[in-house]
């Protein structure tokens, strides 16, 4: 949940996709790290582009909801 939270707050605070993309990047980076410290079995590069589409798939959701949110109160 946590790391959820720090996606959240990430989507709310990005200016631009490339700044976007840069935190998904960085976000991937400690994932695969976490993953090659407890282990994989399989390619290195098939679990990092894994990683770095769930990581990128839920920055995005959480921007869309952060920004319907926001709408909704304007």
């Amino acid at each position: 949940m946590v790391l959820v939270n720090q996606l959240h707050e990430a989507a709310t605070n990005v200016a631009n996709d490339s700044e976007l993309e840069a935190h998904v990047a960085r976000l991937t980076r400690a994932a695969y790290n976490v993953a090659l410290r407890h282990g994989i079995s399989g390619s290195f590069a098939e679990l990092e582009l894994a990683i770095w589409r769930e990581m990128r798939e839920i920055v995005l959701e959480r921007e869309a909801e952060c920004t319907s949110v926001d709408s909704q109160i304007e």
